[in-house]
């Protein structure tokens, strides 16, 4: 085709008018050309330019002269256009896409044949960029990219995809195609699940299928509200022949068995893309049939290794590793359930629950490292009394060699001191990590307390009162309520006195001009 060449159907306006005045249509109808015949300057379509291609067809960019806009038109291969099977495909396609009325799915406007015999079907024009454009950006480190398109923008995408298969599903439609190039991103946030080239409507029957036979495994499809030139014929999907694209093929779909083919196929292709969302590299390198058996094997590098220097979020690498299950009963079972688990992250109740579960692991650990601490702290009041005691055993002009008992028994409590201050360095790092990952974590902030009040117990025994003050904040800042009384400060005392009856008095003594009073 040329550029600006006029393509489609007799314009309907140029029908209706003469010379740009309105007449009547049975007036004007012979006036708009000769006959029936297509005359360029009556036809509907002006093509402005090549939007895209790919094996089936081209999409063009066209003028609707009637409507006066820019549609996108899908027109089937010159090539492809007499044989009866790609037509009765491309017709089905305008079909179901058509009849698939969801905002995440661009609708069909008209269908037609143009002046040389191809079919063709005009929809929405989407302005954008695909996804697959926005991962090869991320991925080359462009800054701009990184900062419109977030994880958390990535992901919501991704669950208005769910949302618009989930619908598809609904109506006994799969994809069996999606990929990041299929996905398109409008410049208004719109998201539409492009080409339904080779969609399978519940209907269409594989060869081996048994129209007889109950179908009970989760996921079939047995009855669909769309209806299509392919349902109608009975079209064939033959075992043994691929389509899809080998990288976001379920293992099912990579076999070649039509039959086997379900709603969870689609899913695991979710589950692909969410690879490629998490790491910006895809699971599957295309490198021909080595690629195909690695999909069939279901090997390729687990989502958290596959770049160690991007943060991938547990519960979303936990769900991407479930989609793509090579067992199909182990993935999501619907599209819906995936865009939930996908919302769930991105409402922050998931993430909350792994940071939850992370935060009671990192206070578990802390709290061995204090019992470890507080090993410590016993075993050096031991050492020191040791070496308290061989201190008056010995004198300072003594040889060195007779002194050895004191010198190692100093040496160990040194050796102590420094493993004291390395086990509370410790014990410090694991709850404060604990309570970085959840803030009010109840275990953390429990051992936390119990460790400050018995540092505080060690200070009033060794009579340091800056180090008591310290402790004393420190409680207050992580007991809830376990301490409320030694906080407080008051109590009991009970004086037994030899012979009883004695009066006692009790005095608070201040330093005052360096002098107790």
């Amino acid at each position: 085709m040329d550029e600006h060449e006029e393509i489609g159907r007799r314009s309907v306006v140029m029908m209706l008018t003469a010379a740009g005045e309105l007449a009547p249509v049975e007036a004007t109808a012979g006036d708009a050309g000769s006959g029936d015949e297509f005359t360029p300057s009556d036809e509907k379509y002006v093509r402005e330019g090549m939007l895209g291609s790919g094996g089936m067809g081209e999409v063009l960019l066209v003028h609707d002269t009637d409507l006066r806009r820019q549609v996108a038109m899908k027109v089937l291969r010159e090539e492809l256009a007499k044989d009866p099977r790609q037509r009765l495909n491309f017709v089905a396609e305008a079909q179901a896409t058509s009849q698939l009325e969801h905002p995440g799915i661009p609708p069909v406007h008209d269908i037609g044949v143009t002046p040389s015999g191809s079919v063709y079907f005009t929809m929405k024009l989407v302005r954008g960029k695909t996804l697959k454009e926005v991962i090869e950006a991320l991925s080359n480190g462009d800054p701009e990219a990184g900062a419109e398109y977030t994880l958390h923008k990535l992901i919501s995408i991704l669950e208005r995809v769910s949302e618009a298969l989930h619908f598809a599903h609904e109506q006994g439609v799969i994809h069996r195609d999606l990929k990041p190039e299929n996905l398109m991103l409008g410049e208004y946030g719109e998201v539409h699940v492009m080409d339904w080239g080779i969609a399978k409507v519940a209907g269409e029957s594989t060869e081996q299928d048994d129209p007889d036979a109950p179908v009970e495994k989760p996921g079939f499809l047995t009855e669909s509200s769309i209806t299509t030139a392919g349902t109608e014929a009975g079209m064939m999907t033959m075992d043994g022949v691929l389509k899809g694209t080998v990288p976001y093929m379920s293992p099912e779909q990579a076999n070649g068995i039509a039959s086997e083919i379900t709603s969870r196929s689609d899913i695991y292709a979710l589950g692909v893309i969410l690879y490629e969302m998490l790491t910006l590299h895809p699971a599957f390198e295309f490198i021909g049939m080595i690629t195909l058996i690695r999909v069939v094997q279901g090997e390729f590098i687990p989502v958290l290794e596959r770049n160690p220097g991007r943060h991938i979020p547990e519960a979303l690498a936990d769900l991407c590793t479930r989609a793509m299950s090579s067992d199909p009963h182990s993935r999501p079972e619907s599209a819906a359930a995936f865009g939930d688990e996908l919302r769930a992250w991105l409402d922050g109740s998931s993430e909350a629950e792994r940071r939850h579960r992370e935060a009671e692991a990192l206070a578990e650990k802390g709290k061995e490292a204090a019992s470890n601490y507080f090993g410590i702290k016993a075993e050096m009041g031991f050492a020191r009394e040791e070496a308290r005691e061989l201190v008056g055993q010995f004198k300072p002009w003594q040889p060195v060699q007779e002194k050895k008992p004191l010198i190692e028994a100093k040496q160990r409590v040194d050796n102590l001191r420094t493993q004291l201050a390395a086990a509370l360095a410790e014990t410090m790092n694991l709850l404060g990590a604990a309570l970085l990952q959840e803030e009010g974590n109840v275990a953390a902030r429990e051992a936390l307390a119990d460790l400050w009040a018995r540092r505080l117990e060690d200070a009033e025994l060794r009579n340091d009162d800056a180090d008591g003050i310290f402790a004393l904040e420190m409680i207050r800042r992580y007991q809830d309520g376990q301490f409320e009384r030694l906080l407080k400060g008051d109590g009991a005392l009970l004086l037994e006195t030899e012979p009883s009856g004695a009066d006692a008095t009790l005095c608070l003594l201040e330093s005052r001009d360096g002098l107790l009073r």
